[in-house]
């Protein structure tokens, strides 16, 4: 079903605006925050993820930030 899925699906790649790319990060961000204080996340892999996605893209807004 995956295969299937994948050959039907387009090749291009989506190019986004620097507007639209932030719109998302920050709807993912609160999205992640706020499963974190339901419990659904872990808190301190939380913290580990943040440094991993601010380590391959440092100019992500959510690195300067010291909540999550």
């Amino acid at each position: 079903m995956v295969q299937r899925l994948e050959a039907g699906m387009n090749a291009k790649r989506i190019t986004l605006s620097s507007e639209d790319k932030i719109r998302y990060q920050k709807m993912l961000r609160d999205g992640r925050m706020n499963l974190t204080r339901q419990g659904v996340y872990d808190a301190s892999m939380m913290n580990v993820l943040k440094r991993a996605r601010c380590t391959v893209e440092r100019t992500n807004f959510e690195c300067s930030l010291s909540a999550e």
